[in-house]
């Protein structure tokens, strides 16, 4: 008898705890994945490119319902969310008992780098591969993205030099026509030269060393050119093994930062 009621507790026990984990299971099963964007405006609004992006993510995020949100992570949100295309993912937040909110935000078509076939390899603001087109034309406002002649791995190098170029000249793709990379065994460096639009060329000299103070310097010397050497001038910067900055002049002269 003594038996008959230990496997009587341990019956009811397992039947009690089945219940709490299907009940648990239900309470706590996904209901609601939204999505909050964060996007950028232009004359024609929102572009078209990053609203069908948003669609797809939705569309992707729905296989999360019904799922317990215990198992829920970051990773298989970002699993579910291209790593290409025109938007980014940018974080996931669990709302208990029953609800994901993930935030994506809109990638920016920033360079262009030409392909061999002819075809523009678009990147986003981070140097991070977005999409191919057939014309260098950026899909929010219609005019040309920076051109970028450069090897694959500079790019991210590259677009922090561009951010701190726009911070500093408060412009990118409206002051700067081209970047272009080139190596010089030589010297053992490696130059990056900012084409303006309106002619003139900023050069820093081992770029990767001092960009911030590099491209204020540049900047400070850009605005006392004159008229016609900012048609086509040349200002180069680059610092000793010391720290310290040097300007070359479009004149060829040498002074110190």
């Amino acid at each position: 008898m003594k038996y008959i009621r230990k496997a009587i507790v341990i019956m009811l026990v397992a039947v009690f705890l089945a219940a709490v984990a299907i009940g648990a299971s239900v309470v706590l099963a996904v209901r609601n994945v939204n999505v909050a964007v964060v996007s950028y405006f232009s004359s024609a609004g929102i572009s078209t490119d990053f609203t069908e992006a948003v669609s797809e993510i939705k569309s992707s995020l729905s296989s999360l319902t019904g799922k317990n949100i215990l198992s829920v992570g970051e990773s298989n949100v970002q699993s579910l969310i291209s790593q290409s295309g025109y938007a980014r993912y940018v974080s996931t937040k669990k709302i208990y008992p029953c609800t994901v909110n993930v935030t994506v935000k809109e990638r920016l078509e920033t360079f262009t780098v030409v392909s061999g076939d002819g075809s523009y390899l678009v990147y986003d603001e981070l140097g991070e591969y977005v999409v191919t087109k057939e014309s260098n034309v950026n899909n929010l406002d219609g005019c040309p993205n920076v051109l970028v002649s450069a090897e694959e791995g500079d790019l991210a190098a590259v677009a922090q030099a561009a951010a701190l170029f726009k911070e500093e000249f408060s412009a990118l793709r409206s002051v700067v026509k081209s970047i272009t990379v080139t190596g010089y065994a030589a010297e053992n460096s490696d130059v990056l030269a900012f084409t303006l639009y309106c002619g003139a060329t900023l050069r820093l000299v081992n770029y990767t060393e001092y960009p911030q103070e590099k491209i204020a310097a540049l900047h400070t010397a850009y605005l006392t050119l004159s008229d016609y050497d900012k048609t086509c001038g040349a200002l180069s910067c680059h610092s000793d093994g010391n720290g310290n900055l040097y300007l070359t002049l479009p004149d060829g002269t040498i002074s110190k930062v």
